[in-house]
């Protein structure tokens, strides 16, 4: 199996996994409180803990799918705004916003296209920490930083 082919086939799993999502709710309670259950059975108590839990991770599953699956509009460069923010002509990005940025991974020794978020500590807007590069706060400046920016649907 190559990347393409496991795309796809993510894909199409993603869309059965969004129906059971729908249906348990996971998405609006964070747990299954409203699938039918006997809640004084200790036996049915374990499998509700556990398959919400398994849900959950299904749930984050399903958003990466869906975000790998959307096309990029394009690819920018931030500058810092008059509002101090930094922005592309696509996007102004603040706290909480998602961003994919490219960056060198210096455990591959390559450089990689990388997803996190950007956060405000005080002082300026810096990305947090991501799983795959073990950075510190401020070891990748957003200045003049590449970004893809996704096209919403």
């Amino acid at each position: 199996m190559n990347i393409n082919e496991l795309m796809k086939s993510l894909s199409e799993l993603n869309y059965e996994l969004k129906s059971l999502i729908r249906k348990t709710k996971i998405d609006r309670y964070d747990n299954l409180s409203e699938v039918e259950a006997d809640w004084n059975n200790p036996e049915q108590l374990l499998l509700v803990e556990e398959l919400g839990s398994a849900m959950q991770k299904i749930s984050e599953a399903s958003e990466i799918i869906s975000y790998l699956k959307k096309p990029i509009k394009e690819e920018y460069v931030l500058h810092k705004n008059s509002n101090g923010r930094y922005e592309c002509s696509a996007h102004e990005y603040t706290c909480g916003n998602s961003i994919e940025y490219y960056a060198y991974d210096e455990t591959e020794e390559r450089y990689r296209w990388v997803i996190s978020r950007v956060e405000h500590d005080g002082d300026d807007y810096y990305i947090v920490n991501s799983k795959w590069l073990r950075c510190d706060r401020n070891a990748v400046p957003l200045e003049g930083l590449k970004v893809d920016v996704i096209k919403l649907r």
